[in-house]
Formats: structure tokens, C-alpha cells, sequence
């Protein structure tokens, strides 16, 4: 009778050993679904943020681009009004250089 109970009681030990088991399985399964879960949100939120920068990014060197490009503009137009003004005042250097050379050639 002794061993009779001792083996019910073992056996009972044992379905409840078999139970925390299966509690801890179903516990760290639906604990691993959840990381599984807010590791893809995260990855999805990371990637929208990273395609948002990227797109900031293309505007901001497009932005960057179009002013360059009105620089350069600028500069060229810049460049030829001092051309030109460098031409003029070598033409009116030249006409002084020309009327004293021949007032001088006058007055003789």
C-alpha cells in the first residue's frame, strides 16, 4: 500500500513538473512572439525613417544644386560687367594716352 501511494504520489509530482514545463514553454513562446513582433515594428519604423532622411537628404542637395547652379550664373555675369569694364577703361586710358601724345605733337 505504502509503494502503491508513493507511486501515485510520484506520478502526481510528476504531471505537475509536466505542467510547469508546458506553463514556461507557452510563457517564453508568447514572450519570444512579442520581441519577434516589436523587433519587426521597430525594423519598419527604421527603415521609414531612414527612406524619410534620404529623402530629405536628396532635397536638401537638390536645394543645394539649384543655388550652386545660380551662383555660378551669377558669377559668370559678374565676370563678363568686369570684363567689360576693364575694356572700357583701357579704351579711355588709350584715348587719354592718344589725345596727350598728340596735343604734345601739336604744341612742337
Amino acid at each position: 500500500m505504502k509503494v502503491n501511494s508513493s507511486r501515485v504520489l510520484h506520478i502526481s509530482h510528476f504531471e505537475a513538473v509536466q505542467n510547469v514545463v508546458r506553463l514556461h514553454k507557452a510563457s517564453s513562446n508568447a514572450a519570444l512572439e512579442e520581441v519577434s513582433a516589436l523587433a519587426s515594428s521597430n525594423s519598419r519604423s527604421i527603415e521609414e525613417f531612414l527612406d524619410e532622411g534620404a529623402i530629405e537628404a536628396n532635397s536638401v542637395f537638390d536645394d543645394l544644386q539649384d543655388a550652386l547652379s545660380s551662383h555660378q550664373g551669377e558669377t559668370a555675369h559678374l565676370a563678363r560687367e568686369l570684363r567689360q569694364k576693364q575694356s572700357r577703361s583701357d579704351a579711355e586710358k588709350l584715348i587719354a594716352d592718344m589725345t596727350t601724345l598728340v596735343s604734345g605733337c601739336m604744341r612742337r
